[in-house]
């Protein structure tokens, strides 16, 4: 029963500790960065587009983690600049190319989350060959509203083709639909995800086509923040087969920004659900996303750390609050821990050897007592009588040990019981042959007065401890190593 109640004590200190450091690395992860803001604000577009659905399922994977995302409805890409800027919201959903008509200086990539095709909307009955840009010419054409990314592209690229004489017309994507449906623009240029409401209705539609791009490397090549990706024919809409033919589409990367300062904990956590909330993209590579491979904004180097590393082990079984913490900084907590483990010998050795003196450092005295006896008078061996009994005195009372060291403590005991032994058969010899027999112990008492109750106070010279005697004490004291034995 003894040894298992050691144990027990044994694994609850440890558990205590193990706490104890837990809570000082928390409170140290705490003072360094402060805990993450619950609450995020995050631009989301209008309602009904592709980013506000996206929103939306993000908005539900942070509340099981303990986190509220609150959705800021706007016009778009450009919007959603200017709602960070404002401070009006923490994260938002920007188009690529978005950093040619504003400023987004200071904000930085998160992830890029799917492609956005710039479709190419037209009616058919008024472009029944409609192969180039430049049968576009003498057109009226819908190009998205200035300051808008879709108006920032549809430009570029009418101007990189050297289409000029057109009618551009500005228009929402769902103000284009509508003009295209009642015929009021010969086509229109559309950016939004292939499983948007909007394209649904466009590829529904007859009297609609869409433009097959040739030269979508070509443009991709010279707008960089563009991509050319693969569409598979009849992808839009199966029964009505379109688009007709596989081909390529000219795209933009929507990307999810943070202001700049963003916390560490919710660029990781939004990284983390992101490929949670992702649904499967109808127009690309779908291994292609999550990813900053592409992007031209600054990236976050915690969303970029889990992208390429993935989770620890401990976000498996910790709160996300407290593993994505260690997360971040395990690369200095690993070196802290490597640099402890020594520490800790080092404080466990000082620690034994202090105990191991708090016994040991009495033997010396004790060898030097017993060595010395054939030459000790009475009156000396009286003292080391005395001082024997101070040094039981001394260790019962004032010398406290741990339990892992309570056979040396015991084994002093002993010792010293044995020493005495030895100093009184001395005595009782050295009285006998004192005139009047044992008498003369009374005699001895007597002349010896008061002595001192503290061991250390007892005179080397007095007891009978010659020089020899304390030098070779003092090289044992001086030579013996923590984790010395008694001999």
């Amino acid at each position: 029963m003894e040894g298992s109640s050691g144990r027990g004590r044994r694994v609850v200190s440890i558990s205590l500790g193990i706490a104890v450091l837990a809570l000082l690395v928390g409170a140290f992860l705490l003072l360094v960065a402060g805990r993450a803001p619950t609450t995020i604000t995050i631009a989301a577009g209008a309602p009904g587009g592709a980013y506000h659905a996206f929103a939306e399922r993000l908005r539900d994977a942070v509340a099981e983690r303990g986190f509220e995302l609150r959705l800021l409805d706007t016009n778009g890409s450009v919007d959603n600049v200017r709602a960070i800027q404002a401070g009006q919201a923490d994260i938002g959903l920007v188009q690529s190319g978005t950093e040619e008509v504003a400023d987004v200086s200071g904000f930085s990539a998160i992830s890029e989350l799917f492609y956005e095709p710039i479709w190419i909307w037209y009616r058919t009955d008024r472009l029944p060959a409609f192969t180039t840009l430049g049968d576009l010419a003498g057109k009226r054409v819908a190009v998205g509203v200035e300051g808008s990314g879709t108006y920032a592209v549809a430009t570029r690229v009418l101007a990189l083709d050297g289409v000029s004489d057109v009618t551009t017309v500005e228009a929402s994507a769902a103000d284009t639909v509508d003009l295209l449906q009642s015929g009021d623009i010969d086509a229109g240029f559309v950016v939004l995800a292939a499983d948007a409401p909007l394209i649904e209705r466009l590829a529904s539609d007859p009297s609609l086509g869409v433009y097959a791009y040739h030269q979508a490397e070509a443009y991709a090549r010279r707008l960089p923040y563009l991509s050319a990706v693969p569409i598979a024919r009849g992808v839009l809409d199966l029964p009505q087969d379109v688009p007709a033919a596989n081909g390529e589409v000219l795209a933009a990367r929507a990307t999810l920004v943070g202001e700049p300062g963003i916390h560490p904990d919710v660029a990781r956590l939004l990284v983390t659900v992101i490929p949670e909330v992702l649904a499967y993209p109808l127009v690309g590579d779908p291994a292609a996303f999550p990813s900053v491979t592409m992007t031209r904004f600054p990236v976050n180097d915690d969303a970029r750390r889990y992208l390429e590393e993935g989770p620890t082990p401990l976000e498996s079984v910790l709160p996300f609050w407290i593993a994505s913490p260690l997360a971040r900084y395990y690369v200095v907590i690993l070196p802290l821990l490597v640099l402890l483990f020594p520490l800790w010998q080092v404080v466990k050795a000082s620690y034994g050897w202090y105990m191991k003196s708090r016994i040991f450092n009495w033997y010396p005295q004790l060898h030097a007592i017993e060595r010395g006896l054939p030459e000790s008078t009475l009156p000396q061996l009286r003292l080391q009588k005395r001082f024997l009994a101070a040094v039981v005195d001394q260790v019962s009372a004032r010398t406290r040990v741990s339990a892992g060291y309570m056979s040396a403590y015991y084994d002093l005991r002993g010792h010293i019981d044995f020493v005495q032994g030895k100093v009184d058969e001395r005595i009782a010899q050295l009285a006998a042959a004192e005139p009047g027999g044992l008498d003369g112990e009374a005699a001895v008492e007597a002349a010896l007065g008061d002595v001192p109750a503290d061991p250390t106070r007892f005179s080397d010279e007095a007891m009978g401890i010659d020089d020899d005697l304390r030098a070779m004490r003092q090289a044992g004291a001086a030579t013996r190593r923590p984790g010395d034995g008694q001999g």
